[in-house]
Order: structure tokens, then sequence, then C-alpha cells
């Protein structure tokens, strides 16, 4: 990001300075001449205190083909109507030592600017040729941004210059007058930026202070003296974030320009949401070349350490026997697909029936005309199926009239069934009951069926939801006699399930409760009630391994995540303790927008050993891409929406988890 100071130096100070009898001046950079003297106009220098960064380059990242994406306001003169505008910074032939840096549209300039930025002697700096007496002469500046060991306080001189041969004749007497002009960068200190759709920054600012006078011949009386200043943000392994400028404007008061980043796209790192790619089928696949997926009806969109699998339907419309076949397409981190496979068999319904796990998927499906049966069905990490096993959920009793699944696998590849039955035991009315069961990769039942709760209404929809690592289940569902409570459950290999009141009579609003496994210990996800068109947010706790909850509070509705939105189709997911959200809203994506829009919202929370409403939720908001799923990972959530009748990814950068 540029805000042109560069390339508008020199015609700046030469321009106030005829306009206004005095000079001005901005710039970075510079090495004075032997010639020169001083001005007087230097800051006062103190003793630089602590050392922020060791090294510079930390903060000013050169990363071949990185792009940074900056939104822009400029105000020309005071009073004038602000122009926003968009500029892209682009890294060229990068290295160690130096980048080419190319800025589309800085300052609102409407033409590409071209920089050579070096890292030598642990300063950043770039040199240019720039002629401040007017006189055609332009003589080397250098533009030094920071200098290794970063330190609070310490000030950078840059120009301290007084021009005799100018071409500047204020008073008339055909004589030159003196220029006066003095460039200093000072390092201010740590800040946190806050920019309106991105996660806060811990940043380095810098203030430049640009300072000029001229004196006339006739007089040899100094004028007064014109300044102006740039501030910039510097984030650590990303680079400038914010820049804003204030500077006499040439024909009134001052010009103010304001750049903050919007987006960083670092290539194996990077900030906020990447423009949404169309997911197209490789023109080399052996099935359905160069077609695009379909979108997805329900998130199915699983993340594993190096890729995600989507499970869409194929894209072909015909209205044959197979138009709602399968396909499991393997997505990279980069949002691309890598490859599809068709999934055997007919897909009639796959909703919340795919689970993911260490290994890959597993896929339930319904046995035709058995009501009781499912079909469990594994795929490995390629999406390849490896097998399917047929497993009798029926139950002892008179009646047996159907069942709703829910189930999850533990990373050993056992498959957890949670599942309501429906039944009827003669003389009484029909009954519904909450199972848990456990079968092998072979598909050998792992211990007998467990009952977790009876006497669930009749013709209810319990919400029934189960996740499980190391050998532990942990459960979550709404039942007692009006089915308005809500529960919780944890049961192991061979051990009875332990049930606990969450909530009685509980409100829609929090009804789905979702439980993740982050390994030893467990968190609850539930909605928030989302308060009309703006978002709510959602709530959560964590349980650790006695099944106990980790709480802020007394009232379980209480325990908001900060800056956490509720969620809504596609529920929470987790990579280890980061547990994110995905949902989409309506407002305004940027403050000065004139009207609402709708808008997806990436959040999320890093759980470590306190309640998770004392944790700090993050997030990032781009506009809305019609979401169906989303894939976690470390360092970034691929979310899946759609454009014109296609299946899309967005890469969404999210920082590091907390060590």
């Amino acid at each position: 990001m540029k805000i042109k100071v560069r390339a508008r130096l020199a015609a700046w100070v030469l321009a106030v300075a005829s306009a206004a009898g005095c000079g001005g001046g901005a710039g970075e950079g510079g090495a004075e001449e032997a010639t020169s003297s001083p001005t007087g106009l230097a800051p006062a220098r103190t003793a630089p205190g602590a050392v922020l960064f060791d090294d510079a380059s930390a903060l000013r990242p050169f990363r071949q083909g990185a792009v940074w994406r900056y939104r822009g306001e400029q105000v020309p003169q005071t009073g004038a109507f602000p122009v926003r505008y968009e500029t892209l910074t682009t890294h060229a032939s990068a290295h160690a030592s130096g980048v080419e840096e190319h800025t589309s549209n800085a300052a609102n300039a409407a033409e590409p600017e071209l920089v050579q930025v070096v890292h030598a002697g642990g300063d950043i700096f770039s040199d240019a040729s720039l002629d401040f007496s007017g006189k055609g002469e332009p003589g080397r500046v250098r533009f030094v941004e920071l200098r290794s060991p970063v330190r609070a306080g310490d000030l950078y001189t840059i120009v301290d210059r007084r021009l005799t041969d100018t071409n500047i004749d204020v008073d008339g007497d055909r004589q030159p007058d003196t220029l006066d002009l003095a460039i200093h960068v000072r390092v201010l200190g740590l800040e946190t930026v806050a920019l309106p759709n991105l996660p806060p920054m811990e940043s380095v600012r810098t203030q430049m202070l640009i300072q000029s006078r001229v004196i006339p011949s006739s007089t040899r009386v100094p004028g007064p003296i014109v300044a102006g200043r740039v501030d910039t943000w510097y984030a650590p392994g990303v680079g400038v974030v914010r820049r804003t400028s204030r500077m006499p404007a040439v024909g009134l008061g001052e010009e103010t320009i304001e750049e903050q980043l919007v987006s960083w796209n670092g290539i194996t790192s990077g900030v906020g949401a990447m423009s949404p790619q169309a997911l197209t089928i490789p023109a080399s696949s052996p099935v359905f070349p160069g077609h695009g997926l379909p979108p997805l009806t329900w998130p199915l969109a699983f993340g594993f350490d190096t890729h995600a699998l989507v499970v869409t339907h194929q894209p072909r419309d015909t209205s044959g026997p197979y138009w709602l076949s399968g396909l499991v397409s393997k997505v990279d981190l980069s949002g691309r697909v890598v490859h599809s496979k068709p999934i055997p068999g007919y897909m009639n319904d796959v909703r919340q029936r795919v689970w993911p796990y260490r290994h890959g998927l597993v896929m339930q499906t319904p046995v035709p005309n058995e009501p009781m049966q499912i079909a469990l069905t594994r795929f490995d990490t390629e999406g390849t199926a490896i097998g399917s096993v047929t497993h009798n959920l029926t139950g002892a009793h008179d009646v047996n009239l159907g069942l709703a699944v829910e189930g999850a696998v533990d990373e050993d590849g056992t498959v957890w069934l949670l599942f309501t039955r429906d039944f009827r035991d003669m003389p009484k009315s029909f009954e519904k009951e909450l199972v848990l069961r456990a079968y092998g990769p072979d598909g050998a039942e792992r211990f007998p069926e467990m009952l977790v709760q009876t006497g669930l209404p009749w013709g209810s929809n319990p919400g029934h939801a189960i996740a499980v690592a190391r050998g532990r289940a942990v459960m979550s569902w709404r039942g007692g006699p009006a089915g308005s409570d809500v529960f919780i459950g944890s049961a192991g290999l061979n051990e009875a399930p332990q049930v606990k009141l969450l909530a009685a009579g509980s409100p829609g609003s929090a009804s789905a409760v979702t439980p993740l496994r982050l390994g030893a210990t467990s968190a609850l996800i539930w909605q928030a009630p989302p308060g009309g068109l703006s978002l709510g947010a959602s709530g959560g706790v964590l349980i650790d391994e006695a099944f106990e909850m980790k709480r802020a509070g007394s009232d379980w509705l209480a325990e908001q995540l900060p800056g956490v939105p509720s969620f809504s189709m596609t529920p929470p997911a987790n990579r280890g303790p980061r547990i994110a959200i995905s949902t989409t809203t309506v407002g305004r994506l940027w403050p000065d927008d004139s009207w609402d829009s709708r808008i997806d919202v990436v959040a999320w929370v890093d759980a470590g050993t306190r309640a998770l409403a004392l944790e700090p939720g993050r997030s990032v908001r781009f506009p809305a891409t019609e979401m169906g799923g989303h894939a976690v990972f470390a360092d970034r959530v691929l979310v899946f929406g759609q454009q014109y009748g296609k299946l899309t990814s967005t890469i969404v950068w999210t920082p590091p988890a907390r060590p």
C-alpha cells in the first residue's frame, strides 16, 4: 500500500510554496548532501525505548506473488465529499533482500506505482529521484520505513536540508528563495488496530512528519512552517495494515487520505477473506471433466490436515434413476478441486449422515424396505469407498416403527451411533427412546446398546447430536415430558452413560446444541437468540474429563461467546482447540455504506483452560456467498457457497491458534 508520498512530494512542495508563500513537503528517506545545512526543524530527540522487534523485516515481509487489498478514502480538500476507492499491492521478484512492489491505485491516483523496496543493513527502504528545487535537477532520496532493531521512540532523520538555489520566488524579486525541508520518522510504539471486518491486530505505528518553510530572498525572514504527516501501522508477518495522511491542500485547507487493509493473500498465510472461486473438476478427470460442482443442499464439507472432502450430488441434469447419485471431491487448501469420485449406489438424503474422522469418512445410507437397518460405507481420506456394512438397529419391542440416526466416528475408526427409536409395546401407546451403540472398523459391535433416555415424547424431534474422541462420546438432545428440556450425556466404551439436565424448558432458539470433542475435553456450543436482523451471539461451555462444566456464571444462557455470532444451517466445527462458526447476516459491511447487504461471517474462539465465555472471539466479515458449509483448518477456514448455480470456495485466513 502506498499513499503516493514519493511521486507527489516534490510537486507538492513547490506548489504549496508558490501558492502560500511558504514551502511544504512529504516524503520518506533521504541522504543529506555535503553542502546542506540544518534547518532547525528537527523534532526533539529522546532516548529510544524498548525494542519492539529485533528485525524490521518481521513487519515488512517480502513474498513473491503476495497480494494486499486496501480500501481507501480521499478527501481532496477541506469540505469536499469523500472519494472511496480500492487499490492492490503485489509483490513480484521477491527475495530476502528486496522486492519489486506494484501498487495499482495508490491515493486514488488512477495510475500504477512501481517501487523497489530493499532490506539491507537492517533497514527497510526504497530510493527515489526527486526535484525539490524546481530546477529540473533531481537528487537521490532514500525513503527509510523501519530500522533494525525497531525501538519505541526511535527517530529517523530522512531529510534535513536547506536549499538556497531554487526556482521558488514568492516575493517576486526574481531572486531564488530558500527552502527549508525536514522529514523525520518516529516509531510511536505498539497499538492494536481494529479494522471493520478483520480481527484486531497488534501493530507498530510510525509517524512521518514533513515540515517546510520558505525564506524570501528580499527579507530573509523565515515564513510560517507548513507541516503534514503520514501515520503507518505495520502488523508482524503481514506488513502495512493501515495508513493515514494529512497534508495541506493546494486548493483549500488540507487533504486527508486513509487506506486500510481488506485482505492479504500471502500464499501460505494471510488475513481476511479471499475472493470466491468456482469449484471445477479438472479437465483431466475421468469423471465429469471440466464440470462445476453443484451447490451443497446441506453442509457436507469436512477438513483434514491438508485438504477437505466435499460430498455433493453428481453434476448432471437428467431425469433418470441416478439423478441423485453422489460425488465426493477432494479440495486442496487453496480451494481447488484435486479430483472427484462417484459414490456407489443411490443417494436419497445425506443430510447429517456423513461423518469425518482421522482416516476418512463414514456415510450412512438407508436399506430399502428395512426401516430398522442402516448401511455404513467407509471412505478413505482421498474419497475412495473402501467397504460397506449393514447394521440392524431393531430393539426388543413388540413393534419397531422407525429410527433417526446421528453418528460420529472416533480416531480409531469406531462408529458411535446415537439414535432415537420409535416403538410400541402392547398394550402401551407409542413411545420413543434415545439409544447409543458403537461398531468397530470391522463392523463388530463394541458393546451392547445403551439406553440413554426413555420416555421421549412421541412425535417430537429431540435434535440429538454426538461427538467422540479418545474413546469417549459427548451427546446433547431435547427431552423431558414436553420435549423442551436440554440434556447432555457422556459415555465411554462399556461405561453407562452419565446424563445431566442442561436447561429446563429452554427456548426454541437454544435448541441447536452442538457437542464438540476437543481432545481430552469437550465443548457444547448453542444458538443464542438472534435479535432480529442483527447477529446474536453463540453460547458455549467447556466440559472436563470428569463431565463437569467450566462456567463463567450461573446462567447458561449468559455463557455467550464474545464476538462469536449465532449460527444457523452450518453447525460449529473445530480443529483441535479452535472452534469455528460460519453464518450469514444482514447489515452494513462498511460503516459508511448507504444500505444493508448480506454478509458472511466466520468467527472463532480458541479454547483454553478457563470458561469459553472468558476467551476472546475473533471474526472476519465479507460479502455473502450463499454459504452452504465450511471446513476448518489450523490457519484458515474454507467456506463453501454458490454463484450462478455452481459451488464456490472462499479462503478465510485466521491467525494461528494460541500456543
